[in-house]
């Protein structure tokens, strides 16, 4: 018994030093660059801006630094909706394990599915339910470490009859998700109409890299702390925004940290 115990506590003192040095470890050297050094197109590029000649990734294009508009967010051809509109109709019902009273201890419940399926054939319209919502914020794309990433802007226009001290606050997204994460409370922080007192917000959502409108690295590794350095030079350099605050969800819980 004081064997086990002792035992016990010295796995718990080595959890626990574990944990402190994990925690102080300073950050690892990113892979990228320096805010506003010059670009290194050896490092990492997306797709549009590499090719392959005897394995070697040669640079097709510059880096683009402006600040663009993103017009087509959220356009989807009307035969990739009917793609995705078949695929359902053409699903299977499940079976669930143990009987109606345990379908949902023993996984997805077979009638919460079968409901989900009817609601996407009968009830859910793309243009009504996602287009017109996302169009309605701004769309922006640049270049940030040659990889394209995109962001959504909805600036703070304030309470009515309130003067605008609108405060920088980044959403991150976790994984797998995108911006669409936080489309419930976007406009609510931007523009408080019900709250004459309540604070206003610049919000910034970006699309991590590999995310929705943002491009994937096709060369290098991008982790949390790279993924922190873009989104940082994303916000002071191109968006001309100096500070800010961050909250991120699941994986930009910890891009945020690395911020």
């Amino acid at each position: 018994m004081g064997t086990t115990l002792n035992v016990s506590l010295v796995v718990v003192l080595l959890v626990a030093l574990l944990a402190g040095w994990w925690l102080q470890r300073p950050a690892p050297e990113l892979v990228g660059r320096p805010i506003n050094e010059a670009f290194d197109s050896r490092v990492w590029f997306g797709e549009t801006m590499r090719e392959w000649g005897n394995a070697v990734p040669v640079p097709v294009r510059l880096e683009d630094r402006a600040v663009k508009a993103l017009k087509t967010a959220a356009t989807v051809a009307p035969e990739e909706l009917a793609w995705i509109r078949d695929r359902v109709a053409d699903s299977r019902s499940i079976k669930g394990v143990g009987g109606a009273s345990r379908a949902r201890a023993t996984g997805v419940s077979p009638k919460y599915v079968e409901g989900l399926v009817d609601y996407w054939l009968s009830a859910y319209d793309w243009t009504t339910h996602a287009e017109r919502k996302i169009k309605r914020w701004r769309h922006l794309v640049t270049d940030v470490d040659g990889l394209r990433i995109h962001t959504v802007v909805s600036r703070g226009s304030g309470a009515k009859n309130a003067p605008r001290n609108a405060i920088p606050i980044v959403l991150l997204h976790g994984w797998p998700s995108s911006f669409w994460e936080f489309h419930r409370i976007i406009d609510a922080l931007a523009d408080p109409t019900d709250n004459a007192t309540a604070p206003v917000f610049d919000v910034i959502v970006p699309s991590l890299p590999g995310f929705v409108y943002s491009e994937a690295a096709a060369l290098g590794d991008v982790g949390v702390y790279e993924t922190a350095a873009i989104i940082h030079e994303l916000l002071v350099d191109r968006l001309k925004v100096p500070k800010y605050y961050v909250h991120g969800g699941d994986i930009g819980a910890l891009v945020a940290q690395a911020v």
